[in-house]
């Protein structure tokens, strides 16, 4: 791991990255993603999948921003309300869906 990674058990145990050499020249692509965090990554990984070419760019190393200081947690809820308040603030069914969504999104990444 880079030294720039605080101490912890992450970084004392993680196998150590794939080399991820800087981009050299010009390439093409149909989307960049910025950022090789949770939702980065997650984003650039359904895209490829899908046969979408996708480059993602990261100053560090992948994880060492919010993904790799946070924990590692992905927590799917909501800042404010609990999903009870979310219904009642945006109604029955747009409430729903931004309830089931947001439930449903640790899945996703």
């Amino acid at each position: 791991m880079p030294a720039s990674f605080p101490p912890s058990l992450w970084a004392a145990t993680a196998p150590a990255a794939p080399e991820t050499p800087p981009l050299a020249g010009d390439r093409a692509c149909d989307v960049a993603v910025v950022g090789a965090g949770f939702a980065g990554l997650s984003a650039a990984l359904h895209m490829a999948e899908r046969g979408i070419r996708v480059i993602v760019l990261e100053a560090a190393e992948p994880g060492f921003g919010a993904s790799g200081h946070n924990g590692g947690l992905v927590v799917p809820a909501f800042a404010r309300w609990a999903p009870d308040g979310v219904r009642a603030r945006l109604g029955g069914p747009a409430g729903g869906r931004l309830v089931r969504m947001v439930g449903g999104s640790a899945a996703g990444v």
